[in-house]
Protein backbone atom coordinates (compact mmCIF):
# COMPACT_ATOMS: atom_id res chain seq x y z
CA UNK A 1 0.00 0.00 0.00
CA UNK A 2 1.38 3.37 -0.94
CA UNK A 3 1.38 6.30 1.47
CA UNK A 4 1.36 10.09 1.35
CA UNK A 5 3.29 12.70 3.30
CA UNK A 6 0.56 15.26 4.00
CA UNK A 7 -3.10 15.79 3.19
CA UNK A 8 -4.55 19.25 2.75
CA UNK A 9 -7.66 20.28 4.60
CA UNK A 10 -10.84 20.23 2.56
CA UNK A 11 -13.61 22.76 2.47
CA UNK A 12 -17.26 21.95 1.95
CA UNK A 13 -19.36 20.43 4.71
CA UNK A 14 -21.23 17.16 4.49
CA UNK A 15 -24.81 17.69 3.45
CA UNK A 16 -27.99 16.27 4.92
CA UNK A 17 -29.52 14.23 2.08
CA UNK A 18 -33.04 13.60 0.97
CA UNK A 19 -34.31 10.05 0.54
CA UNK A 20 -31.36 8.77 -1.46
CA UNK A 21 -32.53 5.17 -1.68
CA UNK A 22 -35.94 6.12 -3.07
CA UNK A 23 -34.88 8.78 -5.55
CA UNK A 24 -35.30 7.83 -9.19
CA UNK A 25 -32.27 8.29 -11.39
CA UNK A 26 -32.70 10.54 -14.40
CA UNK A 27 -30.94 9.65 -17.61
CA UNK A 28 -28.87 12.28 -19.35
CA UNK A 29 -30.11 13.24 -22.81
CA UNK A 30 -27.75 14.73 -25.31
CA UNK A 31 -30.70 16.50 -26.85
CA UNK A 32 -30.50 18.81 -23.84
CA UNK A 33 -27.07 19.87 -25.07
CA UNK A 34 -28.17 20.96 -28.54
CA UNK A 35 -28.55 24.54 -27.38
CA UNK A 36 -24.80 24.55 -26.84
CA UNK A 37 -23.98 23.27 -30.32
CA UNK A 38 -22.72 26.66 -31.48
CA UNK A 39 -20.56 27.23 -28.44
CA UNK A 40 -16.96 26.76 -29.46
CA UNK A 41 -15.82 26.08 -25.89
CA UNK A 42 -17.74 22.94 -24.95
CA UNK A 43 -17.07 22.23 -21.32
CA UNK A 44 -16.42 18.72 -20.08
CA UNK A 45 -14.82 16.57 -17.45
CA UNK A 46 -12.16 13.93 -17.69
CA UNK A 47 -9.43 11.94 -16.09
CA UNK A 48 -5.83 12.65 -15.26
CA UNK A 49 -4.81 9.00 -15.23
CA UNK A 50 -4.40 6.71 -18.24
CA UNK A 51 -6.82 4.03 -19.28
CA UNK A 52 -6.35 0.76 -17.48
CA UNK A 53 -6.52 -2.45 -19.50
CA UNK A 54 -7.66 -4.52 -16.53
CA UNK A 55 -10.76 -2.35 -16.21
CA UNK A 56 -12.18 -3.38 -19.59
CA UNK A 57 -14.33 -6.17 -18.24
CA UNK A 58 -15.66 -8.94 -20.46
CA UNK A 59 -18.83 -10.99 -20.34
CA UNK A 60 -16.98 -13.77 -18.54
CA UNK A 61 -16.29 -11.35 -15.68
CA UNK A 62 -19.83 -10.01 -15.53
CA UNK A 63 -22.90 -11.52 -13.92
CA UNK A 64 -25.74 -12.82 -16.12
CA UNK A 65 -26.33 -10.40 -18.99
CA UNK A 66 -24.09 -7.31 -18.73
CA UNK A 67 -25.26 -3.97 -19.96
CA UNK A 68 -23.77 -2.68 -23.16
CA UNK A 69 -21.12 -0.04 -22.78
CA UNK A 70 -22.81 2.79 -24.65
CA UNK A 71 -26.01 2.80 -22.62
CA UNK A 72 -26.33 6.51 -21.97
CA UNK A 73 -27.42 7.48 -25.46
CA UNK A 74 -25.87 8.41 -28.76
CA UNK A 75 -23.99 11.59 -29.55
CA UNK A 76 -25.91 13.94 -31.78
CA UNK A 77 -23.70 16.86 -30.83
CA UNK A 78 -20.43 16.70 -32.78
CA UNK A 79 -17.38 17.65 -30.79
CA UNK A 80 -15.80 20.83 -32.13
CA UNK A 81 -12.29 20.75 -33.60
CA UNK A 82 -9.50 21.51 -31.16
CA UNK A 83 -8.13 25.03 -31.34
CA UNK A 84 -4.38 24.53 -31.70
CA UNK A 85 -3.83 28.25 -31.24
CA UNK A 86 -5.48 28.10 -27.85
CA UNK A 87 -4.15 24.73 -26.63
CA UNK A 88 -0.39 24.43 -27.09
CA UNK A 89 0.98 21.01 -26.25
CA UNK A 90 4.00 21.06 -23.95
CA UNK A 91 4.75 17.38 -23.38
CA UNK A 92 3.37 13.88 -23.07
CA UNK A 93 2.99 13.00 -19.40
CA UNK A 94 1.95 9.37 -19.75
CA UNK A 95 2.14 7.40 -22.97
CA UNK A 96 -0.14 4.38 -22.85
CA UNK A 97 -0.90 3.31 -26.39
CA UNK A 98 -1.88 -0.18 -25.28
CA UNK A 99 -4.54 1.46 -23.08
CA UNK A 100 -6.05 3.39 -26.00
CA UNK A 101 -4.90 6.87 -25.01
CA UNK A 102 -2.31 9.09 -23.40
CA UNK A 103 -2.09 12.00 -20.98
CA UNK A 104 -0.62 15.27 -22.25
CA UNK A 105 0.24 18.63 -20.73
CA UNK A 106 -0.95 21.77 -22.52
CA UNK A 107 -0.78 25.53 -22.12
CA UNK A 108 -4.21 27.12 -22.41
CA UNK A 109 -3.44 30.44 -24.07
CA UNK A 110 -6.97 31.72 -23.42
CA UNK A 111 -7.04 30.99 -19.69
CA UNK A 112 -3.32 31.51 -19.18
CA UNK A 113 -2.75 28.26 -17.31
CA UNK A 114 -1.55 24.71 -17.74
CA UNK A 115 -4.20 22.06 -18.42
CA UNK A 116 -4.15 18.31 -18.85
CA UNK A 117 -5.40 16.76 -22.06
CA UNK A 118 -6.64 13.19 -22.03
CA UNK A 119 -6.24 11.91 -25.57
CA UNK A 120 -8.49 8.99 -26.57
CA UNK A 121 -7.34 7.46 -29.82
CA UNK A 122 -9.71 7.28 -32.80
CA UNK A 123 -8.81 3.60 -33.17
CA UNK A 124 -10.50 2.99 -29.80
CA UNK A 125 -13.53 5.32 -29.96
CA UNK A 126 -14.34 4.22 -33.56
CA UNK A 127 -16.04 7.52 -34.32
CA UNK A 128 -19.31 7.08 -32.41
CA UNK A 129 -20.89 5.38 -29.43
CA UNK A 130 -22.91 3.10 -31.69
CA UNK A 131 -19.85 1.87 -33.56
CA UNK A 132 -18.02 1.27 -30.30
CA UNK A 133 -20.93 -0.67 -28.80
CA UNK A 134 -21.25 -2.79 -31.92
CA UNK A 135 -17.52 -3.61 -31.89
CA UNK A 136 -17.37 -4.25 -28.12
CA UNK A 137 -20.81 -5.53 -27.11
CA UNK A 138 -19.54 -7.19 -23.92
CA UNK A 139 -17.56 -4.32 -22.42
CA UNK A 140 -19.02 -2.50 -19.43
CA UNK A 141 -16.80 0.53 -19.97
CA UNK A 142 -16.91 2.99 -22.83
CA UNK A 143 -14.91 6.13 -23.68
CA UNK A 144 -18.12 7.63 -25.04
CA UNK A 145 -19.80 7.15 -21.69
CA UNK A 146 -17.02 9.16 -20.09
CA UNK A 147 -17.26 11.90 -22.71
CA UNK A 148 -21.04 12.18 -22.38
CA UNK A 149 -21.01 12.35 -18.58
CA UNK A 150 -18.09 14.75 -18.75
CA UNK A 151 -20.01 17.14 -20.96
CA UNK A 152 -23.15 17.00 -18.85
CA UNK A 153 -21.41 17.40 -15.50
CA UNK A 154 -19.20 20.12 -16.92
CA UNK A 155 -22.26 22.23 -17.64
CA UNK A 156 -23.03 22.48 -13.92
CA UNK A 157 -20.55 24.72 -12.12
CA UNK A 158 -21.68 23.63 -8.65
CA UNK A 159 -21.16 19.95 -9.39
CA UNK A 160 -17.87 20.71 -11.09
CA UNK A 161 -16.58 22.04 -7.77
CA UNK A 162 -17.59 18.97 -5.81
CA UNK A 163 -16.19 15.66 -6.91
CA UNK A 164 -14.98 16.33 -10.45
CA UNK A 165 -12.17 18.23 -12.15
CA UNK A 166 -12.73 21.65 -13.65
CA UNK A 167 -13.20 21.20 -17.36
CA UNK A 168 -11.78 23.14 -20.28
CA UNK A 169 -13.69 21.31 -23.00
CA UNK A 170 -13.95 18.21 -25.18
CA UNK A 171 -12.70 18.36 -28.76
CA UNK A 172 -11.54 16.33 -31.78
CA UNK A 173 -8.18 16.78 -33.46
CA UNK A 174 -7.38 16.35 -37.15
CA UNK A 175 -6.72 12.62 -36.65
CA UNK A 176 -10.13 12.04 -35.10
CA UNK A 177 -8.77 11.56 -31.58
CA UNK A 178 -10.85 12.94 -28.71
CA UNK A 179 -9.16 15.43 -26.39
CA UNK A 180 -10.66 16.06 -22.97
CA UNK A 181 -9.10 19.06 -21.23
CA UNK A 182 -9.22 19.53 -17.47
CA UNK A 183 -7.41 21.34 -14.68
CA UNK A 184 -3.82 20.35 -14.09
CA UNK A 185 -3.29 18.95 -10.60
CA UNK A 186 0.33 18.11 -9.92
CA UNK A 187 1.50 15.40 -7.56
CA UNK A 188 -0.31 12.44 -9.05
CA UNK A 189 -3.38 10.59 -7.80
CA UNK A 190 -4.09 9.75 -4.18
CA UNK A 191 -2.42 6.37 -4.59
CA UNK A 192 0.79 8.16 -5.54
CA UNK A 193 0.39 10.79 -2.85
CA UNK A 194 -0.29 8.19 -0.17
CA UNK A 195 2.91 6.39 -1.16
CA UNK A 196 4.90 9.33 0.15
CA UNK A 197 3.35 9.36 3.61
CA UNK A 198 5.78 8.45 6.37
CA UNK A 199 3.15 8.73 9.10
CA UNK A 200 2.28 5.32 10.53
CA UNK A 201 -1.34 4.21 11.03
CA UNK A 202 -2.73 5.80 14.17
CA UNK A 203 -4.25 9.07 15.45
CA UNK A 204 -1.79 11.37 13.65
CA UNK A 205 -2.36 9.70 10.29
CA UNK A 206 -6.10 9.60 10.86
CA UNK A 207 -6.21 13.37 11.36
CA UNK A 208 -4.85 13.73 7.85
CA UNK A 209 -7.20 11.11 6.42
CA UNK A 210 -10.51 12.44 7.76
CA UNK A 211 -10.73 15.60 5.60
CA UNK A 212 -9.96 13.57 2.47
CA UNK A 213 -12.58 10.92 3.23
CA UNK A 214 -15.23 13.55 4.05
CA UNK A 215 -14.44 15.36 0.80
CA UNK A 216 -14.75 12.10 -1.11
CA UNK A 217 -18.18 11.45 0.41
CA UNK A 218 -19.36 14.95 -0.47
CA UNK A 219 -18.25 14.44 -4.06
CA UNK A 220 -19.89 11.04 -4.30
CA UNK A 221 -23.12 12.44 -2.85
CA UNK A 222 -23.04 15.19 -5.46
CA UNK A 223 -22.60 12.67 -8.28
CA UNK A 224 -25.37 10.44 -6.97
CA UNK A 225 -27.75 13.38 -6.68
CA UNK A 226 -26.92 14.14 -10.32
CA UNK A 227 -27.97 10.59 -11.23
CA UNK A 228 -24.48 9.17 -11.78
CA UNK A 229 -22.76 6.25 -10.09
CA UNK A 230 -19.01 6.37 -10.65
CA UNK A 231 -18.44 2.62 -10.85
CA UNK A 232 -14.67 2.68 -10.23
CA UNK A 233 -13.92 4.65 -7.06
CA UNK A 234 -10.35 4.03 -5.87
CA UNK A 235 -7.23 5.86 -4.76
CA UNK A 236 -5.96 5.66 -8.34
CA UNK A 237 -9.08 7.46 -9.60
CA UNK A 238 -8.95 10.36 -7.15
CA UNK A 239 -6.92 13.56 -7.15
CA UNK A 240 -6.49 16.11 -4.37
CA UNK A 241 -7.06 19.61 -5.66
CA UNK A 242 -5.23 22.75 -4.51
CA UNK A 243 -8.32 23.59 -2.41
CA UNK A 244 -7.98 20.28 -0.58
CA UNK A 245 -11.09 18.80 -2.22
CA UNK A 246 -11.09 15.34 -3.81
CA UNK A 247 -11.68 15.14 -7.56
CA UNK A 248 -12.87 11.81 -8.96
CA UNK A 249 -11.62 10.92 -12.42
CA UNK A 250 -12.08 8.20 -15.06
CA UNK A 251 -15.84 7.91 -15.58
CA UNK A 252 -15.67 5.20 -18.25
CA UNK A 253 -17.41 2.71 -15.92
CA UNK A 254 -20.06 5.17 -14.73
CA UNK A 255 -23.77 4.42 -14.91
CA UNK A 256 -26.88 6.59 -15.01
CA UNK A 257 -29.05 3.61 -14.07
CA UNK A 258 -29.70 2.82 -10.42
CA UNK A 259 -29.90 -0.94 -10.99
CA UNK A 260 -27.10 -2.46 -13.04
CA UNK A 261 -25.38 -5.76 -13.73
CA UNK A 262 -21.75 -6.71 -14.22
CA UNK A 263 -18.50 -6.32 -12.31
CA UNK A 264 -17.02 -2.84 -12.18
CA UNK A 265 -14.05 -1.41 -10.36
CA UNK A 266 -10.80 -2.79 -9.05
CA UNK A 267 -10.83 -6.16 -7.25
CA UNK A 268 -10.31 -4.83 -3.71
CA UNK A 269 -13.04 -2.18 -4.11
CA UNK A 270 -15.80 -4.29 -5.67
CA UNK A 271 -18.94 -4.60 -3.58
CA UNK A 272 -19.76 -8.25 -2.81
CA UNK A 273 -23.17 -8.06 -4.50
CA UNK A 274 -21.42 -7.54 -7.84
CA UNK A 275 -20.45 -11.21 -7.77
CA UNK A 276 -24.01 -12.42 -7.31
CA UNK A 277 -26.52 -13.03 -10.05
CA UNK A 278 -29.02 -10.36 -10.92
CA UNK A 279 -28.97 -6.59 -10.58
CA UNK A 280 -27.46 -4.47 -7.83
CA UNK A 281 -27.63 -0.85 -6.68
CA UNK A 282 -24.79 0.97 -8.41
CA UNK A 283 -24.73 3.82 -5.89
CA UNK A 284 -24.58 1.48 -2.90
CA UNK A 285 -21.65 -0.23 -4.62
CA UNK A 286 -19.93 3.17 -4.83
CA UNK A 287 -20.34 3.55 -1.06
CA UNK A 288 -18.68 0.19 -0.44
CA UNK A 289 -15.71 1.37 -2.51
CA UNK A 290 -15.60 4.52 -0.36
CA UNK A 291 -15.23 2.28 2.69
CA UNK A 292 -12.26 0.49 1.14
CA UNK A 293 -10.86 3.90 0.15
CA UNK A 294 -11.03 5.06 3.79
CA UNK A 295 -9.40 1.88 5.07
CA UNK A 296 -6.56 2.15 2.56
CA UNK A 297 -5.74 5.73 3.52
CA UNK A 298 -5.97 5.14 7.27
CA UNK A 299 -4.13 1.81 7.39
CA UNK A 300 -1.64 2.21 4.53
CA UNK A 301 -2.71 -1.17 3.19
CA UNK A 302 -5.58 -2.90 1.45
CA UNK A 303 -8.05 -4.81 3.63
CA UNK A 304 -8.19 -7.68 1.15
CA UNK A 305 -6.97 -8.58 -2.33
CA UNK A 306 -10.40 -9.11 -3.88
CA UNK A 307 -14.05 -9.67 -2.98
CA UNK A 308 -14.78 -12.52 -5.38
CA UNK A 309 -16.20 -15.49 -3.45
CA UNK A 310 -13.67 -18.08 -2.29
CA UNK A 311 -10.75 -16.12 -3.75
CA UNK A 312 -9.46 -14.16 -0.74
CA UNK A 313 -9.26 -15.65 2.81
CA UNK A 314 -9.22 -12.17 4.36
CA UNK A 315 -12.48 -11.16 2.72
CA UNK A 316 -14.06 -14.53 3.47
CA UNK A 317 -13.24 -13.99 7.15
CA UNK A 318 -14.79 -10.50 7.03
CA UNK A 319 -18.00 -11.80 5.46
CA UNK A 320 -18.28 -14.62 7.97
CA UNK A 321 -17.33 -12.83 11.20
CA UNK A 322 -17.97 -9.12 10.54
CA UNK A 323 -15.81 -6.01 10.49
CA UNK A 324 -14.99 -5.86 14.21
CA UNK A 325 -13.61 -9.39 14.31
CA UNK A 326 -11.78 -8.76 11.04
CA UNK A 327 -10.05 -5.64 12.37
CA UNK A 328 -9.12 -7.44 15.59
CA UNK A 329 -7.41 -10.13 13.55
CA UNK A 330 -6.02 -7.93 10.77
CA UNK A 331 -2.62 -6.42 11.62
CA UNK A 332 -1.00 -3.37 10.08
CA UNK A 333 1.73 -3.91 7.53
CA UNK A 334 5.08 -2.48 8.59
CA UNK A 335 7.69 -0.93 6.30
CA UNK A 336 9.72 -4.16 6.23
CA UNK A 337 6.67 -6.17 5.17
CA UNK A 338 6.05 -7.71 8.58
CA UNK A 339 2.84 -7.31 10.55
CA UNK A 340 2.40 -5.08 13.60
CA UNK A 341 -0.45 -4.60 16.02
CA UNK A 342 -4.15 -5.19 15.24
CA UNK A 343 -5.81 -2.52 13.12
CA UNK A 344 -8.73 -2.10 15.49
CA UNK A 345 -6.57 -0.52 18.20
CA UNK A 346 -5.25 2.16 15.83
CA UNK A 347 -8.55 3.57 14.57
CA UNK A 348 -10.93 5.90 16.38
CA UNK A 349 -14.50 4.83 17.24
CA UNK A 350 -15.79 7.36 14.70
CA UNK A 351 -13.74 5.95 11.84
CA UNK A 352 -14.68 2.41 12.86
CA UNK A 353 -18.34 3.45 12.76
CA UNK A 354 -17.92 4.98 9.31
CA UNK A 355 -16.28 1.81 7.98
CA UNK A 356 -18.97 -0.32 9.61
CA UNK A 357 -21.59 1.57 7.63
CA UNK A 358 -19.81 1.80 4.27
CA UNK A 359 -18.54 -1.80 4.27
CA UNK A 360 -21.83 -3.33 5.36
CA UNK A 361 -22.56 -6.43 3.24
CA UNK A 362 -26.18 -5.25 3.08
CA UNK A 363 -26.22 -2.55 0.35
CA UNK A 364 -29.25 -0.76 1.82
CA UNK A 365 -27.50 -0.24 5.17
CA UNK A 366 -24.71 1.74 3.54
CA UNK A 367 -27.07 4.64 2.96
CA UNK A 368 -27.06 5.20 6.70
CA UNK A 369 -23.88 7.20 6.15
CA UNK A 370 -26.07 10.11 5.03
CA UNK A 371 -28.02 10.13 8.31
CA UNK A 372 -25.35 9.16 10.85
CA UNK A 373 -25.27 12.03 13.36
CA UNK A 374 -21.53 11.82 13.95
CA UNK A 375 -20.87 12.56 10.28
CA UNK A 376 -23.86 14.68 9.28
CA UNK A 377 -23.40 17.17 12.11
CA UNK A 378 -20.77 19.05 10.10
CA UNK A 379 -23.34 20.97 8.06
CA UNK A 380 -26.86 21.00 6.67
CA UNK A 381 -26.87 23.94 4.25
CA UNK A 382 -28.17 23.37 0.71
CA UNK A 383 -25.46 22.66 -1.83
CA UNK A 384 -25.98 25.96 -3.60
CA UNK A 385 -25.51 27.95 -0.37
CA UNK A 386 -22.89 25.98 1.49
CA UNK A 387 -19.71 27.71 0.26
CA UNK A 388 -16.27 26.67 1.47
CA UNK A 389 -16.19 26.39 5.24
CA UNK A 390 -13.49 26.36 7.85
CA UNK A 391 -11.59 23.10 8.10
CA UNK A 392 -14.13 20.43 9.14
CA UNK A 393 -12.95 17.96 11.75
CA UNK A 394 -14.62 14.83 13.09
CA UNK A 395 -15.62 15.22 16.74
CA UNK A 396 -12.73 13.21 18.18
CA UNK A 397 -9.85 15.00 16.46
CA UNK A 398 -8.02 18.25 16.95
CA UNK A 399 -7.64 20.75 14.15
CA UNK A 400 -4.79 19.96 11.77
CA UNK A 401 -2.49 22.92 11.24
Amino acid sequence: MKRRDQFQICGQLLLRPTKTECRAVQRFRLADLRQYAEVCHVVGLSSFCPFKVDMCMSKEQASDEPRKAASLGSFELPLPPVDNERFRRLQVLVQEERNHGQIELYEDQLQGCKVVGKRIFRSWTLGSAEEFAAAHPDLLESPWKEVEISLVLGLNKVQAKLGVCKSFGAFRDEEGDILLFMEYISGGDLHDLASRCSTKPGPEREQKVWPVVLSLLRGVRCLHDAGVAHGDISLENALLGPDGEVRLIDFAAAEADLWVQGIRGKPSYQAPEMHQSGCYDARAADLFACGVFAYCLACADYPWKCTRPQQCPAFEFFMMHGLTAFLQKRRVRLADGSRGQPVEGLLSPELLQLMEILLNPDPARRYEVWSADSFMSFGTEPLEEAGYSANPQPPHTVRVK
